[in-house]
C-alpha cells in the first residue's frame, strides 16, 4: 500500500484538509485527514495567483505560510496514521496537489494511468469493430462489419496512395482522442468504470456512424459536405455528447454564483503546448500525403491559433486589465478547433480570419 500526501477543498473553498490518501493498483481511499486553519489565506492565494491579481511579493508571502500550515499537517498526519514515511509516494502543497473539488480525488500518476487504460480501451474498440462500421460497405448511415478485427487489412492493402495499416492507424488516434473531449463536461463526476463504458459504447454507436457519414462515403458526403480534420467528426460530436451528459448530470455546486478557475495555469500552458503540436499532426496529416496540402494545413493551423490567441488576449486586456495565460490557452484552442475542418481548403488569408 502507496500514500498521497496532500491538500484538498470543498468546490467553494469553505476548507481545506490536508489528507493522507491510501492507494494501490485496485482501490483508493483518504487514509487520515486534518482540518486546517488557513483557509482564508490559501483562498486568496489561489484566487490571485489564478487570476494575475497580486504581485510576486504579496504571492510569496502567502506561499510562505501555505507552505509552513502544508508542512506542519503533514508531519501531524504521517505521526496520527502511524506509516512509515517512506511509503509516501507523492506529497505537495497548493502549487502541486490542491484541487478545487472535494477530497478523494486520484493523485496525478493515478490520472495519467486511467488516461492510458482509457486509451487502450477506445484503441480496441476501434480495431473490434469501431473502423469496419466507419470504413466498411456503401452504406448511407453506418459502415457493416465486414472488416471485423481489421481483418481485412494486410501487408499489402492500400487506402488511397497510402498502406491502409497506416491510414487505419491514423483514423484511431482521431477515435480516441474524440471520446476524451467529452470527458471535460463529467471530469471526476461519475466513476471511472463509468467512464470506461460509456466512452466505449459511445465511440461504437455515435462516432464511428458520423464517420462514415462525413469520411467513409456516407449521407453527409454524398451532400458534399467537406470536413477535412474533424469539424464534425471530431468536434461537433465531441460538443454535443459533452452538452448532453452536462445536462444529464445536473450543474455543479454552487454554479453559476461561484466558477472555480483552473488550479495550475502552469499545467493549462505545458498542455497548451503539447496540443498545439498534436493538432499539426491531425490537420497535416489529414492530407494523407508529404506534400502542399500538408504543409499548407499546417501553415494555416498555425496561424489560425497564433491568431486567435492574440485576439483573446487583446480582449482581456480592455476588459480585465491585463492577460492571462488561461485566456490565452482559451483562444488558442478556439483558433485551432475553428480552422480544423477547413484546414486543408483555405490559404493564409483564411486561416487569419479564422483566427
Amino acid at each position: 500500500m502507496d500514500y498521497w500526501l496532500g491538500l484538498m477543498s470543498g468546490t467553494s473553498m469553505d476548507a481545506v484538509d490536508a489528507v493522507l490518501v491510501s492507494f494501490d493498483t485496485n482501490s483508493l481511499a483518504v487514509h487520515e485527514t486534518v482540518s486546517l486553519p488557513y483557509a482564508d489565506a490559501l483562498r486568496q492565494r489561489l484566487l490571485l495567483a489564478t487570476r494575475n491579481q497580486a504581485d510576486p511579493d504579496e504571492l510569496g508571502e502567502l506561499d510562505t505560510l501555505v507552505g509552513q500550515h502544508f508542512a506542519e499537517a503533514g508531519a501531524q498526519l504521517i505521526k496520527q496514521s502511524g506509516i512509515n514515511p517512506k511509503q509516501i509516494r507523492a506529497a505537495g502543497s497548493h502549487g502541486q496537489t490542491i484541487r478545487h473539488q472535494p477530497a478523494g480525488n486520484a493523485p496525478f500518476s493515478l490520472q495519467i494511468g486511467n488516461a492510458a487504460w482509457l486509451s487502450e480501451r477506445l484503441g480496441i474498440s476501434t480495431v473490434v469493430a469501431g473502423y469496419s462500421l466507419a470504413f466498411s460497405g456503401s452504406g448511407a448511415w453506418v459502415g457493416n462489419l465486414d472488416n471485423l478485427f481489421m481483418s481485412a487489412i494486410t501487408f499489402d492493402t492500400l487506402s488511397g496512395t497510402i498502406p491502409e495499416s497506416l491510414f487505419a492507424a491514423f483514423q484511431m488516434t482521431f477515435a480516441v482522442i474524440t471520446p476524451a473531449l467529452v470527458i471535460g463536461a463529467y471530469v471526476e463526476r461519475i466513476k471511472f468504470s463509468a467512464v470506461l463504458i460509456f466512452s466505449g459504447l459511445w465511440l461504437l454507436v455515435v462516432y464511428a456512424p458520423v464517420t462514415h457519414w462525413v469520411w467513409g462515403g456516407g449521407i453527409l458526403a454524398s451532400w458534399g459536405v467537406l470536413d477535412f480534420a474533424g469539424g464534425i467528426v471530431v468536434h461537433a460530436t465531441a460538443g454535443t455528447a459533452a452538452l448532453v451528459a452536462a445536462i444529464m448530470l445536473g450543474k455543479r455546486r454552487n454554479f453559476p454564483s461561484s466558477v472555480n478557475p483552473p488550479h495550475s495555469p502552469i499545467l493549462t500552458m505545458i498542455g497548451a503546448c503539447m496540443l498545439w503540436v498534436g493538432w499539426f499532426g491531425f490537420n497535416g496529416g489529414s492530407a494523407l500525403a508529404a506534400g502542399q496540402g500538408a504543409a499548407m494545413a499546417m501553415l494555416v493551423t498555425h496561424i489560425s491559433a497564433s491568431v486567435a490567441s492574440l485576439v483573446w488576449m487583446v480582449i482581456e486586456w480592455r476588459r480585465f486589465g491585463r492577460p492571462s495565460v488561461v485566456g490565452m490557452v482559451t483562444g488558442m484552442v478556439a483558433g485551432l478547433a475553428t480552422v480544423t475542418p477547413a484546414s486543408g481548403f483555405i490559404g493564409v488569408p483564411g486561416g487569419i480570419i479564422l483566427g
